[in-house]
């Protein structure tokens, strides 16, 4: 017998970024002095805004490839074009430390992505060690759906290796768990708006 299987919630995507992308963004990200946290929803002390057009067009041009399999999986998915021109909205990079952490939250615009641009060991560590069965220490968490019904799964988490990048729409809430580790992590979020 042949069974189909169905699934269902936002279209939703994880890849892992260029190493080239991932050093350069990095290196511009850490040049970076705007405090960005009084637009932000994280207990994070340093979130900072990448203000300059260069580093814009940088980014916009080397996230391309990535928006594009966005939209092909998204078009599939859902039986319809969703969108043909994107402009980037917001592009901040957070350096997450121990006891910091992102509650519940959905992102301004219509696409929202995630990029991790360092993630040291000792999370990965701190993870393997831990008692916790969901995702553990530095787990991001995405939410859709109700979590009453035991016939449905409404979460989905992911420990977040340095180079991975994961795609949604922005009003998909998330949220991310603290670890211990004295350390920091650092990752980059953002929000494009569909242009009509």
């Amino acid at each position: 017998m042949t069974y189909l299987y169905y699934s269902w919630g936002p279209p939703f995507i994880a890849d892992k970024i260029d190493e080239k992308f991932r050093k350069e963004l990095l290196d511009r990200g850490l040049k970076l002095n705007t405090d960005f946290r009084s637009e932000l929803a994280g207990h994070i002390d340093k979130e900072n805004e990448y203000t300059l057009d260069d580093d814009k067009k940088f980014f916009v041009e080397n996230m391309q490839k990535h928006i594009d399999d966005f939209k092909t999986h998204s078009d599939l998915y859902l039986n319809k074009v969703m969108f043909t021109e994107l402009k980037l909205k917001k592009l901040w990079i957070n350096f997450m430390k121990k006891g910091e952490f992102n509650p519940i939250h959905h992102h301004g615009g219509d696409i929202s992505f995630v990029i991790y641009l360092d993630v040291p060991e000792k999370i990965n560590e701190e993870q393997i060690m831990s008692t916790d069965k969901n995702g553990g220490p530095g787990a991001i968490y995405f939410i859709y759906g109700d979590p009453a019904n035991n016939w449905s799964c409404n979460l989905q988490k992911f420990r977040p290796k340095t180079g991975d990048i994961f795609i949604f729409p922005a009003n998909l809430g998330h949220t991310v768990a603290p670890f211990r580790s004295d350390v920091t992590r650092i990752s980059v979020s953002g929000n494009f708006e569909i242009i009509k």
